[in-house]
């Protein structure tokens, strides 16, 4: 658990991950997908795969607990929802462009 990224390490790169995917996605959807799959190497990733490990997944999960493990799932979320919001404002925005023509 010594070597497992935990509280600002484990955030700060999802979070940052995010914001990216987002402007991206709002730019392009598909320069935010290139960036999301960018983040895929991102730490709160590389957490859930070695929770997901049969080596030391179990006893990664008994030593850090529940709490470590939803903060991992919800890190490695930011990003895939965040390019998805960003999809959203990119359809708004080329929504809005096309109705005023």
């Amino acid at each position: 658990m010594d070597k497992m990224p935990v509280g600002l390490d484990l955030w700060a790169p999802s979070l940052a991950w995010g914001l990216v995917c987002l402007v991206a996605g709002r730019i392009q959807p598909w320069l935010g997908l290139l960036f999301l799959a960018l983040s895929l190497s991102g730490s709160s990733w590389g957490v859930l795969a070695d929770l997901q490990s049969a080596s030391i997944g179990p006893a990664l999960r008994q030593e850090a607990g529940t709490g470590f493990v939803a903060q991992a799932v919800a890190a490695s979320t930011v990003a895939p929802v965040a390019w998805v919001v960003g999809i959203r404002f990119w359809q708004r925005r080329r929504r809005g462009s096309t109705s005023q023509a």
